[in-house]
């Protein structure tokens, strides 16, 4: 210790230091005769505990419109945001003083698409932590820019564009602003490129551009572009890349005289098998063009003749469909060559599917010759069907006379004339409804049905393209007709199995597989078995399939949700232990065992009283009630998931949702708390 004798009255700054830990102060006064046997006595500490220190800053549940914003502390503290469009910020969330460790707070009312900055503040007894700059965008619709057209070829062009944030991307495209054809880029993201293919050369394509998420669409407007010439004439010598040596073993001779007629600088040749059976010293090889395009084309081979030549060399062209071999004669007392006809009007799809083969499977022995080939396009056609990409139903509907479905084909060389639509019982089945023109629309709705609630039924498309090739059909996954409630009550009421359709109903409060909804009027709630990224006090129109959970509890399964926009806040009913749960609603809804007043399983509430007891994911609360369960607490058990998450003998409120358990053949009332800070 330190002792200052003799000093004046007044007020002075004591400062305690010491190398390696913080300094200290306090201020003193010294008064005249106010001394005491210890005189001034000043406790100083130094390397204290210090300000809250601030790790694991995240921004997470990013929508259009809110984010939250989680961080940890080691020791507990204060929870508070800054955030806004730049570092200054500008915008603070009001101060949460629930001391945590574990800090999540929600920020509401932001911009869509928005980058935002923001930083964490949290204090204690000990000082103020501040965490370093972090930003996190919003999400939002996409938003189209001008596409880019490039790699335009005869049969072939890539599309280009973004869209600003998160999206898929699709190209409906087709000789018509009414399309008939689409291409997805399979990806989700800001940047888009795709590939359109099998094109038909000079030609004016149209198309639009389209990108989705969950927060809306946008797309462009309808554009053009022109494809390239074709070229009327793909030849193909010996020496280009589309032609290749297929002889079981060996090679062709090379020849190279002057005055040979031939097609490049050198022809092939070889001698022939003198036999018609293959064997391993046959020559063969093979001439494949890659075509521009779909269509009809003339076949020619370029070959030597004379004297030396054989009178019988077989080629086999190779066609979409089938073969034909013609048998040429090479052989002449005159020295020649030239092109020769080998197939008419064959049918050939675009790219390299097609070939001409030379074998010297021949009963002559002399030289067989080979050099070029050549494909003359005579006409362009469609030879393949369209191809059906997908189809999409509700999954649920109300409808008892009506089925809504969502489709999409391609066919780049004649385009989509019309889509076709059937429903039935089964998968591809046509006993509801037969084939129905839907025209070029890729959605639709199918009227004219007789529908059974609780039945399944399955939508059928098929696409017809330009040339009136029918595609192969493809099946939706099935959507089921349910019982349209008008309330959680009223669907309540309903037996367990049984389908279910809601109107907007109100999220009280949402877990990682499992969700809970109220009424707005907060008549009746039910949990939702289902993982969800809506949040509390949004909107939602859910469909399932009702059924019991945990042996007590009513629940929808199976579910479809539509999400809508946020909407009043569903505040807590206060509740009296003796009254959670409630008795049952019905045959098909349970209530407390013992229980008293009306079913509330499945509602908000708040409960308050003392801690009894804690266990391993919760504790019991009692409000004087004096309620147990089996294992001999006294009060109703609080699930929180989580250890010590209060203290025997303090007095506690709680917001939560009214569940149950089943133990030792008994119901009792359960409250699932929503947040660590509705304690």
């Amino acid at each position: 210790f330190y002792a200052f004798i003799d000093l004046t009255p007044g007020t002075y700054t004591v400062t305690a230091s010491k190398s390696g830990y913080p300094s200290m102060q306090k201020t003193i006064t010294v008064a005249v005769g106010a001394v005491t046997g210890n005189m001034y006595v000043t406790d100083m500490a130094l390397g204290g505990i210090s300000a809250p220190v601030i790790s694991n800053v995240m921004a997470s549940n990013v929508t259009n419109n809110g984010a939250t914003i989680q961080w940890s502390t080691d020791q507990d503290s204060t929870s508070q945001v800054e955030y806004g469009l730049t570092d200054s910020y500008g915008i603070s969330t009001p101060i949460n003083n629930t001391p945590a460790a574990s800090h999540a707070v929600t920020l509401a009312g932001l911009t869509p698409n928005t980058l935002y900055h923001y930083h964490v503040i949290s204090t204690s007894p000990n000082g103020t932590g501040v965490s370093a700059d972090y930003t996190f965008t919003t999400a939002g619709p996409p938003s189209v820019t001008p596409p880019q057209v490039t790699n335009i070829t005869s049969s072939s062009a890539t599309i280009t564009w973004n869209c600003g944030t998160a999206a898929d991307g699709m190209v409906y495209y087709g000789t018509t602003a009414s399309y008939g054809s689409q291409a997805s880029d399979n990806t989700v993201g800001a940047a888009h490129s795709v590939s359109l293919m099998n094109l038909n050369p000079g030609t004016i394509y149209h198309f639009q551009c389209v990108s989705t998420n969950a927060y809306g669409i946008s797309q462009s407007g309808d554009l053009t572009f022109t494809t390239s010439i074709a070229p009327v004439e793909t030849v193909i010598d010996n020496t280009d890349p589309g032609w290749s040596n297929t002889s079981n073993s060996g090679s062709w001779t090379t020849g190279t005289l002057s005055n040979v007629l031939k097609i490049g600088t050198n022809y092939l040749y070889a001698s022939g098998d003198g036999s018609l059976t293959e064997s391993s010293t046959t020559h063969k090889c093979r001439w494949t063009p890659n075509l521009g395009v779909t269509g009809y084309y003339d076949v020619y081979v370029y070959y030597q003749i004379g004297s030396n030549r054989n009178s019988s060399a077989p080629y086999t062209v190779h066609y979409y469909g089938g073969q034909v071999t013609s048998i040429q004669n090479q052989y002449s007392t005159t020295a020649t060559g030239g092109w020769s006809l080998i197939g008419a009007n064959l049918p050939f799809m675009a790219g390299s599917t097609g070939y001409v083969e030379l074998t010297t499977l021949s009963t002559d022995t002399r030289l067989v010759s080979a050099d070029a080939a050549k494909f003359v396009l005579k006409s362009t056609t469609d030879l393949t069907p369209p191809v059906m990409t997908s189809i999409t139903d509700d999954k649920y509907t109300t409808s008892t006379t009506s089925l809504n479905g969502r489709w999409s084909g391609s066919d780049a060389e004649s385009g989509i004339k019309r889509y076709e639509c059937a429903v039935g019982t089964t998968l591809g089945a046509t006993d509801v409804k037969g084939w129905t023109s839907m025209g070029t629309a890729t959605s639709g709705t199918i009227d004219g049905l007789s529908l059974k609630i609780g039945s399944t039924y399955f939508i059928s498309a098929r696409a017809v393209n330009g040339s009136d090739l029918v595609s192969a059909s493809v099946s939706s996954t099935g959507v089921r007709v349910a019982h349209a409630a008008a309330s959680i009550a009223e669907a309540k009421g309903f037996a367990d199995g049984e389908p279910v359709g809601l109107p907007l109903t109100g999220v009280t409060a949402v877990f990682p597989t499992k969700f809970y909804i109220e009424d707005l009027t907060r008549a009746s709630g039910i949990r939702v078995e289902a993982s969800s990224a809506l949040t509390v006090n949004q909107l939602a129109q859910v469909f399932g399939v009702l059924g019991i959970a945990d042996g007590c509890e009513r629940v929808l399964t199976n579910c479809k949700i539509v999400p809508d926009e946020d909407g009043p806040a569903i505040a807590p009913l206060f509740l009296g232990q003796k009254m959670t749960g409630g008795s049952a609603f019905n045959s098909s809804t349970p209530g407390i065992t013992g229980g008293l007043g009306l079913n509330n399983v499945g509602l908000l509430v708040r409960v308050a009283g003392k801690v009894t007891a804690v266990v391993s994911d919760g504790f019991y609360i009692d409000d004087g009630s004096q309620l147990t369960d089996e294992t001999g607490n006294i009060g109703i058990k609080v699930y929180t998931g989580a250890a010590n998450s209060a203290e025997v003998g303090k007095w506690a409120g709680v917001a939560g949702v009214v569940s149950c358990r089943s133990a030792s053949g008994k119901i009792y009332p359960m409250i699932v708390m929503r947040e660590k800070n509705n304690l």
